[in-house]
């Protein structure tokens, strides 16, 4: 019988090299093309932001938004943001800000954090933590003083853990505090709510869901000291006889 001698056949290293080269290049190229679309996403939305007949609301007292280059600054107070930054001040973009209005916080334990894939995938200011706070700097008596209408689209991403007043939105000097939405809050059973309380006022509860985009309104009536809260157009609460700034809402189990 003949013995048949197997040649043993191996890649070279030229060959591995080329397979390690092709592969490096595909991966680039992914990760390149997904920071292009990330890109042309944010300039969309930046576009979008510009052109928005937000803008032209008459009697616009407020317009704050976390897209656009200018509207917010890290801690260092720099407009170069990134993922994860904590946030120093949130400028007005309403384009009669005639008097330089925006949020600030200077302390960095208080600072919220910059969220490059936020709600919808787009830049959101993420409130997570215990006391963080924006305090308005500007001229913003007029949104307290006359009949208002508030819009915030948020997310609750989770409840915490400490049964205790969390993360404000914004508030108005260190008095009265406008805590329009509050970070989550905490009890012992499972069904999440939004959760109403206010100086003269009771407690109101409203299912709300998790991990949902929501739209937040409130409107104010000075004339007869009355206001209402809507979610995503459901009116969620009662009429309740309680001035704007006194009331604050968080989102919490019960």
């Amino acid at each position: 019988m003949k013995n048949f001698k197997k040649k043993r056949q191996a890649f070279s290293l030229i060959e591995i090299s080329v397979v390690i080269l092709i592969v490096g290049i595909l991966i680039s190229g992914i990760s390149r093309g997904a920071d292009l679309y990330n890109d042309y996403k944010l300039s969309i939305a930046r576009k979008l932001t510009q052109e928005s007949p937000v803008s032209r609301v008459p009697d616009l007292a407020l317009w704050l938004e976390s897209v656009s280059e200018k509207s917010l600054l890290n801690k260092d107070d720099s407009l170069k943001i990134k993922n994860n930054d904590l946030i120093k001040k949130w400028v007005d973009v309403n384009p009669r800000n005639q008097f330089g209005q925006f949020l600030e916080q200077n302390n960095v334990a208080n600072m919220p954090t910059y969220v490059a894939d936020g709600i919808n995938n787009l830049p959101s200011v993420k409130f997570d933590s215990t006391n963080l706070v924006m305090r308005m700097v500007g001229s913003f008596s007029d949104i307290f003083s006359v009949e208002s209408t508030i819009f915030i689209v948020f997310r609750a991403v989770s409840v915490c853990v400490s049964d205790m007043t969390l993360s404000q939105i914004f508030s108005f000097g260190t008095l009265n505090p406008v805590m329009v939405i509050e970070s989550p809050y905490n009890s012992t059973q499972n069904t999440t709510y939004l959760y109403k309380n206010a100086q003269t006022d009771g407690i109101i509860n409203n299912s709300i869901k998790l991990n949902t985009t929501q739209i937040y309104r409130r409107v104010y009536n000075p004339n007869i000291n009355q206001s209402y809260v809507d979610i995503n157009g459901d009116r969620k609460s009662c009429e309740c006889n309680s001035n704007l700034w006194r009331i604050f809402w968080r989102i919490y189990n019960i």
